[in-house]
């Protein structure tokens, strides 16, 4: 059960963040578009720059600044406008969302930081063997899983790696960032080829969702072995992959 004080304490500062900025909130030096819908908890990581900590400090560390950037799970856009700063104006950023009640956000926050700069967000899933997926929303708004039995709140057109590596000039190497909730694996698994072309993968693997996540990760770096990237670093469950 939640520690009383600590839900004071972050009401406390949610609200007077909304009364003081409204919808708007400074991550990292960014100002940037959160829904009121979002869960307060959300939010207040988001304020306390407590957000996928793990995923920034690897960004920061690996991130080529050159090289087209393709974002998988998208969200908010708190990710992607940091990317789009990251990179050079001229880099192509490409973000794949699946929800459809967030994507407009997500779009308009990854355009913030250059909005003459060539970005993209794709309202689309990333999934082998079908056309579409079926989603399960929570009740929090920019929190979504894979129905498993089919019968979701809102369906997503699939794509592959390989299909949002066609917006990209021909033969051109990439950078990948990606937070599927376990997606990574049959992408990294089926994808090997497109995968050739990847330098830098940043992925976090979400292994506790699965039974033996050791195994899990081990397959996963092996995969990504067979197509010449390496593990170089980690932090938490999100680990950098990098071409030999």
């Amino acid at each position: 059960m939640p520690n009383p004080l600590t839900v004071l304490r972050k009401n406390l500062a949610s609200g007077w963040h909304l009364r003081s900025h409204g919808g708007e909130f400074l991550h990292r030096g960014l100002r940037l578009q959160i829904p009121q819908s979002v869960k307060r908890d959300v939010r207040h990581m988001i304020v306390s720059e407590d957000y996928e900590n793990e995923e920034f400090e690897l960004i920061s560390k690996w991130l080529p600044k050159d090289l087209p950037t393709i974002e998988f799970g998208g969200c908010l856009g708190v990710v992607s406008a940091h990317l789009r700063r990251s990179i050079s104006p001229e880099a192509q950023l490409i973000v794949v969302e699946a929800n459809p009640h967030i994507v407009d956000v997500c779009e308009a926050n990854a355009r913030r930081p250059a909005p003459a700069s060539p970005t993209e967000v794709i309202c689309g899933a990333i999934a082998y063997g079908v056309e579409e997926v079926s989603f399960q929303l929570r009740r929090n708004l920019h929190v979504s899983r894979i129905a498993s039995d089919g019968e979701g709140n809102f369906v997503a057109p699939a794509f592959t790696l390989s299909k949002i590596v066609e917006r990209l000039p021909p033969q051109a190497s990439f950078a990948l960032v990606c937070d599927i909730e376990g997606g990574e694996y049959e992408m990294m698994a089926v994808d090997n080829a497109v995968l050739e072309r990847c330098d830098t993968a940043i992925i976090e693997t979400h292994a506790q969702n699965f039974d033996d996540p050791e195994a899990k990760t081990k397959f996963l770096l092996s995969d990504a072995e067979s197509v010449g990237l390496s593990q170089v670093d980690q932090i938490g469950d999100v680990i950098v992959l990098r071409r030999k």
